[in-house]
């Protein structure tokens, strides 16, 4: 394995972790938020507290792969193949040339499909759809100049 294709490698994993990272602080404030809530329903789930207390966490690994992706900008490493467009995808018959069997593919799409969906149900049983409507009503209505 050559360095460029190393480089690249860590680049990616680095930004996975940050990823991981990100969505471990968002749960963690959601979760803390949560048990406010329970107390007192008017709680402010994202204060700048709590956005605070997980920043410190999580502003070490962003500076790091910003500084690796800076770095090796200025090395000249880059993904040969990262600025070509895909053209004449057809994302119904693009499994030619997979390493994965096209049954394997049509299953993982519908376990997608079907964790989406499980999402969407969770999510209007726990109450966040009423949320999510009330605030983006709120917003036309002042958008609009009726509220």
């Amino acid at each position: 394995m050559d360095k460029k294709r190393a480089a690249l490698i860590v680049q990616s994993v680095l930004w996975v972790m940050t990823a991981t990272v990100f969505i471990a602080s968002v749960v963690s404030i959601y979760m803390s938020g949560m048990s406010l809530k329970a107390e007192d329903p008017m709680a402010d789930i994202y204060s700048i507290e709590a956005i605070g207390q997980r920043a410190v966490i999580v502003l070490p690994f962003l500076g790091i792969c910003i500084a690796n992706s800076v770095l090796l900008v200025v090395l000249g490493m880059k993904d040969e193949n990262a600025d070509k467009a895909a053209l004449h995808v057809d994302i119904t018959k693009n499994t030619e040339g997979s390493p994965w069997p096209a049954d394997k593919i049509r299953t993982a799409r519908m376990a997608g499909i079907a964790l989406a969906v499980i999402c969407i149900i969770i999510g209007i049983f726990n109450g966040s759809m009423r949320d999510v409507f009330i605030k983006a009503s709120k917003i036309c209505t002042e958008c609009i100049g009726l509220g």
